[in-house]
């Protein structure tokens, strides 16, 4: 019967989510413990992989925002040129780049941290929705707490509402952020 073979599964090197399978299977096998578990410690480790692009994310953050009131006034001296020459323009591009290189910052390290982090975390989205239709035996006993059965939706909707809630949280912690910056 055809709805009962089970599905054979050849990952791949170059795909994030069979990546993820893999390594979530691996911390299984090696630890002993739940797959829910599994997908814990497998997210722990790869935020603790991209913990020092963040802090370097950070710095750069933080120094840009140190040097906004010069920036600030730099723009307006060029604003006030009215129609720039090209000399004008060459010596505003030299100014700014000068005071990038004096407070050490580079504009482009502020795409770097989303750049890696989007595929790794989509990722780590498709291969946790796709690990429950490789190992559904596994999955339907490896839960925890109030969902026993990963392979089936959150009966009591704790999850959606934490992850909704904790994402909310952060928003507003960073909306505030800006806000103390900017004022």
């Amino acid at each position: 019967d055809a709805l009962n073979d089970p599905i054979v599964w050849e990952p791949v090197w170059y795909n994030i989510a069979d990546q993820v399978c893999l390594a979530v299977k691996f911390i299984h096998e090696t630890s002993g413990v739940e797959f829910g578990w599994s997908i814990v410690a497998a997210t722990v480790l790869l935020r603790c992989g991209l913990f020092p692009l963040m802090v370097l994310s950070q710095r750069n953050t933080s120094r840009m925002a140190h040097i906004q009131p010069e920036l600030k006034q730099l723009q307006k001296r060029y604003e006030a040129l009215g129609t720039p020459s090209r000399q004008d323009q060459m010596q505003f591009a030299d100014n700014m780049k000068t005071l990038f290189q004096r407070y050490n910052v580079k504009p482009m390290r502020a795409f770097i941290a989303p750049a890696v982090q989007l595929p790794l975390f989509m990722g780590m989205f498709f291969g946790i929705r796709k690990i429950s239709t490789i190992y559904p035996d596994d999955m339907a006993q490896g839960g925890m707490f109030w969902f026993p059965d990963l392979t089936v939706p959150d009966p009591l909707y704790i999850l959606p509402v934490l992850s909704g809630s904790t994402m909310l949280v952060m928003m507003e912690m960073s909306r505030s952020d800006m806000a103390a910056n900017s004022g």
